[in-house]
């Protein structure tokens, strides 16, 4: 009687280390979300630093900004004044990791920023625009989050 109580529990002991877990208790994480997917929705305009040399003089100025923009699936962008009123919209693209392309009016003349973060919460971005001279020039950092 011993022995069958022994063997019993060897075999409920086996039987429970051997039980795995169902696949529906450890689903797959979630795919890393495109630029595209990130970017689109609406983000607030925090803050804008800007940094401009001409004629051998920097200057410098750090405004708190108070609109918002969206970007929409289809490469529109809209931009908001504070009380929520349309103030501009343009087109954009992503055409590499870590660009943003924004076309004012005219596909092919559209100004070239460098985005410096982008998460679900904080999208930043960087673009400096060198005058003809091709010495002086606008350097602008544009932080935004939701």
């Amino acid at each position: 009687m011993k022995n069958a109580l022994v063997v019993v529990a060897s075999v409920a002991t086996v039987f429970v280390f051997s039980c795995k877990k169902d696949k529906k208790d450890n689903p797959p994480a979630p795919a890393a979300k495109t630029q595209k997917e990130l970017i689109v929705g609406k983000w607030n305009l925090d803050n804008s630093i800007t940094h401009s040399f001409y004629h051998g003089q920097d200057y410098r100025d750090t405004t708190r900004n108070d609109g918002s923009v969206a970007f929409f699936l289809d490469g529109k962008m809209v931009s908001y004044d504070k009380t929520g009123a349309v103030d501009d919209s343009a087109a954009y693209v992503l055409p590499k990791d870590g660009m943003l392309v924004v076309y004012d009016r005219t596909p092919g003349d559209g100004d070239t920023s460098v985005i410096q973060q982008l998460d679900a919460h904080n999208l930043k971005v960087y673009n400096k625009y060198t005058d003809q001279n091709g010495v002086d020039y606008d350097e602008d950092w544009t932080s935004m989050t939701r």
